[in-house]
């Protein structure tokens, strides 16, 4: 008897994509622009492997929260497509009116965030996460002042060398 082993068969990965930004300045925006291509570039890497995933953000225009499941790189392209029709904004979304955060349970979680670990560090405060690995990839954060927390990885992209920061990256 053989064991072979094989991509996982569930589909509770999930990527929250923190389109916050700190101000207009076109450092901020070159942040978001690194965001979404590292985004593009991980959910490309799952779709093409055949893991279905779900990414979830906040529209700022009808100020609700919007989700997608990919289960292709069609659906990738999509999603980009609905994220580029929706804004970067300034202010604080309320995360606990968001019914994919209380209501379901991810095995993986994966912020995607452009802000300071110090913004990123409490925004899952207040939800259950005992259950899931938390991965949080940040563009341009501080080795400094990452916080030394049990069971989270943190990992930083640097503008301009997205796919490079992520070779070798396992999820």
């Amino acid at each position: 008897m053989v064991k072979e082993y094989s991509l996982p068969v569930s589909d509770n990965i999930f990527i929250y994509l923190d389109l916050k930004i700190k101000d207009t300045t076109d450092k901020s925006l070159e942040k978001i622009d690194s965001l979404i291509k590292t985004f593009a570039s991980v959910s490309l890497d799952f779709a093409k492997k055949g893991i279905t995933h779900y990414v979830g953000w906040y529209n700022c225009r009808n100020c609700t929260f919007a989700k997608a499941k990919i289960k292709n790189e069609t659906d990738v392209f999509s999603v980009l497509s609905r994220i580029f029709s929706d804004s970067v904004f300034t202010a604080e979304p309320m995360l606990e009116r968001c019914e994919f955060f209380t209501k379901s349970k991810y095995s993986h979680i994966i912020l995607m965030s452009s802000n300071s670990a110090k913004d990123v560090e409490g925004i899952f405060a207040g939800f259950n996460l005992s259950l899931s690995l938390l991965s949080i990839v940040a563009v341009e954060f501080e080795r400094s002042d990452i916080p030394k927390t049990d069971g989270t990885r943190f990992i930083s992209v640097a503008p301009h060398s997205e796919e490079r920061c992520l070779y070798g990256v396992k999820f």
